[in-house]
Formats: structure tokens, C-alpha cells, sequence
């Protein structure tokens, strides 16, 4: 096999070098770079999606101002302190829709929550299927998270 100058190929293609020299199989490799890949594509898409729905979601969702599509720049929220099957609940009973979707990441974790402005309001949301149901049912997300974040207070 002819030597390759390392640096007149792709870095991919390095690492699988670096990998054969290390004995690791190509497949067991190369698999574990095309995983990173699809990690860091995902990632880049679902912060496009936080971008782009941001102004569109207005008063449920907290602002994103920027997005590189590797990172988003968003507006300060504040911890909730509220269980992430509460606001499913919450939800569940005002929007029957939300089953249909993605509820267990895009809905139900108490992390994509946060406090801004005074209101409880959605912090991830690079979710496409929830960004269109977030918007069919506005209003009656608005209220549902207005109320379990009053009853947080009482």
C-alpha cells in the first residue's frame, strides 16, 4: 500500500488512518464519526428551527436573537421549579393534540421550560412537529402554561 501524506487528505480520512495504525476496525470508526456528524447536523437544524420559529411564536416560546446553527443566542429564563409531567398535564388538558407529537422531549422535560418576563415559557423548541403545534394552538398553550405557573405561586 503507498504511504499517504496525512496532510493532503481530508481529516476523515485521517482519522480512519489514525484508527487502522491504532488496530480499530474501519467500520467500528468510521461509524463512530458519521454518528458525530449526524449529532452536530441535528443539532444545526434544530437550532435553525429555534430560530426561524422564534418570532413566530412570540409570547409562548423564549426569544432566540441569534443562531449560527452551531449555537443560538437566546434571551436570559430563569429555573421554573416545576415537574415536567405538571405542565404535560396541564397541557394534555387543554390541547388534545399534543399525544400526537413528540411529547416526551418537546414537551414533557422540565428543562425546556423557563421563567421570562414574568411567564413560563418554552426554552427548546427545535422540534418541527411541535414548533406547528405550538402555533395551531397558541392561545391554549399561553393559558396552560400561564396557569400551572400560577399554581407554582400559590
Amino acid at each position: 500500500m503507498p504511504k499517504v501524506n496525512p496532510r493532503h487528505v481530508s481529516r476523515d480520512v485521517r482519522y480512519l488512518l489514525m484508527a487502522r495504525s491504532l488496530g480499530l476496525t474501519q467500520e467500528y470508526f468510521g461509524n463512530r464519526i458519521s454518528g458525530f456528524k449526524v449529532t452536530v447536523l441535528r443539532g444545526f437544524k434544530k437550532n435553525r428551527i429555534e430560530r426561524r420559529a422564534s418570532e413566530l411564536l412570540g409570547d409562548i416560546a423564549v426569544p432566540t436573537y441569534f443562531s449560527s446553527g452551531i449555537f443560538n443566542v437566546q434571551a436570559a429564563a430563569q429555573p421554573h421549579g416545576l415537574d415536567g409531567e405538571l405542565i404535560l398535564d396541564f397541557l394534555f388538558g387543554r390541547i388534545e393534540d399534543c399525544r400526537l407529537y413528540d411529547a416526551d422531549h418537546a414537551f414533557k422535560r422540565s428543562d425546556n421550560y423557563g421563567v421570562h418576563e414574568g411567564r413560563l415559557k418554552f426554552l427548546d423548541y427545535g422540534n418541527s412537529a411541535a414548533v406547528q403545534l405550538m402555533l395551531a394552538y397558541r392561545e391554549q398553550f399561553r393559558a396552560a402554561l400561564d396557569e400551572v405557573y400560577l399554581l407554582r405561586q400559590t
